[in-house]
């Protein structure tokens, strides 16, 4: 689409997740970049608070409670937000 701004991606990663793999899955593409990527839930919300990004994408291995209480965090601090697991 001419005109329209990259997707802003950030990236939280949860302990004994391969960050480069899941970033290597992630599309190549000039219209898509990750602006940072996290390990630390308090680190993914900081982030969120003081930069713009359109989408969080969180990788984790199955259930996680780390990974809950940080969609929790996020859908009441950022309700707008786009978020995958």
């Amino acid at each position: 689409m001419p005109g329209a701004r990259p997707v802003k991606a950030l990236l939280s990663v949860e302990p004994g997740i391969d960050a480069e793999l899941v970033q290597e899955s992630l599309p190549d593409d000039p219209d898509f970049s990750v602006v940072a990527v996290s390990t630390d839930a308090d680190d993914t919300v900081r982030w969120l608070t003081e930069a713009t990004v359109d989408i969080l994408l969180v990788a984790c291995a199955g259930y996680s409670d780390r990974a809950l209480v940080l969609l929790d965090t996020v859908a009441r601090e950022n309700p707008n937000l786009n978020v995958m697991v």
